[in-house]
């Protein structure tokens, strides 16, 4: 049992000192790193570090000069913008308000003219029919008093017309002849 304690302590032992070389390599390999960022990381980060401050007077002026022109430029026009949204949004809900109401009463002005005219139509074709009967009778009369009176007048005044005509006729060369004696 000796034996193993002191195979297991070397074993141990040995382990400890490979991990002490390694941890001692680690260290060196850390040491170069950082030797290498201080040579060349500290430079680049000086050199960032002056370009900061050179550049900061020139973006706070900057920024002090946007700031300005937002407060006194474009902020105003920014709440005009709104104000002007807001009474188009206003205006908008009227016209379409409007428009509503427009489309309901020609909606209703449709419906009264269509019964209107629904209505006036029947008594339009009634009066149609009943002119349509007046003249037919009409029609039937003046034909009866065409055929009855005025074809009969006709030829009374014609057979009048035809005596005095004679007569005359007759009378004027009766005087001729009497004359010519």
């Amino acid at each position: 049992m000796d034996i193993l304690k002191t195979i297991f302590l070397g074993v141990i032992t040995i382990s400890i000192a490979f991990l002490i070389v390694y941890f001692i390599s680690l260290l060196l390999e850390l040491r170069k790193t950082i030797e290498t960022i201080r040579k060349e990381a500290i430079p680049a980060v000086s050199q960032i570090r002056d370009a900061i401050i050179e550049i900061k007077p020139k973006v706070t002026d900057i920024v002090g000069k946007v700031n300005l022109i937002v407060h006194e430029d474009v902020k105003p026009i920014v709440d005009s913008m709104r104000d002007i949204a807001g009474k188009f949004n206003d205006d908008m809900v009227k016209v379409n308000s409007m428009f509503d109401d427009a489309r309901e009463t020609v909606s209703k002005t449709k419906e009264i003219v269509l019964v209107t005219v629904d209505e006036n139509m029947s008594k339009v074709d009634n009066m149609v029919d009943a002119v349509n009967d007046m003249v037919s009778k009409t029609h039937e009369v003046v034909s009866i008093y065409q055929n009855e009176a005025v074809i009969p007048a006709i030829e009374v005044i014609s057979l009048w017309s035809g005596i005095t005509k004679g007569v005359s006729t007759f009378f004027k060369r009766h005087s001729k002849n009497q004359n010519a004696l």
